[in-house]
């Protein structure tokens, strides 16, 4: 109970402050979202994207999952012996093609994570199969592209689908299994992870004060 009231703790206090970075920002639109697909797999994670022109958009995504499971209730490790905890933080850049948090668009982002991952078996049988055998203790630097639509909700809600790839370096200490053994070697080099996101998404300012701003900007003095 006292790991899982540390982990909460933690995660509140991360969340807390990518919700305080907009306050901080003035003249542009500012947004935050949480992905649904990490929140499936138990990490606590929510993203700060500020509009800088018309059409792009830059930002901060980070996601925190310090207990073992995909389920915070999943404790028993008898049962579900797998062990999943990591760190990741992503700058990121994105270009809307129609208008600023609508429609389709096009990211790019640099990724860094720490991860430590043993006995887990990702759906696709070929992908990473080093962590379904071995427990995986280490980083990846990297970055990447994506691309998706954003749908408008309303005044303020959005929600979106994306899709990418990140490309990068892995450098990891190899144990023997998923909560005990020696180590028994090392994994580095080239590493390439997938990008999906269902993401639901807030705007701090109405859709109809943000074009009204624009149109006042671009008129004719």
């Amino acid at each position: 109970m006292k790991t899982y009231l540390k982990n909460w703790v933690i995660g509140l206090a991360f969340a807390g402050l990518l919700f305080l970075l907009p306050q901080r920002a003035t003249g542009q639109d500012v947004s935050i979202r949480n992905n649904l697909a990490h929140d499936a797999i138990g990490t606590l994670n929510a993203a700060v994207e500020v509009q800088v022109s018309d059409h792009m958009s830059v930002g901060v995504a980070g996601g925190f999952k310090s207990w073992p499971r995909f389920l915070l209730w999943e404790s028993n490790s008898t049962e579900n012996p797998s062990h999943w905890r990591y760190f990741m933080v992503a700058p990121e850049a994105r270009y809307y093609f129609s208008e600023v948090f609508q429609g389709f668009f096009a990211g790019a982002d640099l990724l860094y994570t720490h991860f430590n991952v043993g006995d887990v078996k990702f759906p696709i049988g070929l992908l990473y199969p080093e962590a379904r055998d071995y427990r995986l203790q280490g980083d990846f630097f990297g970055g990447g592209v994506s691309a998706g639509y954003a749908w408008r909700l309303g005044p303020h809600w959005r929600i979106e689908a994306e899709a990418g790839v990140d490309v990068g370096y892995v450098k990891a200490d190899k144990f023997e299994c998923a909560h005990c053994g020696a180590q028994v070697g090392t994994k580095e080099g080239a590493l390439v992870i997938p990008k999906l996101g269902i993401n639901i998404a807030y705007n701090f300012k109405r859709r109809e004060q943000q074009k009204k701003e624009i149109l006042e900007m671009i008129a004719p003095k």
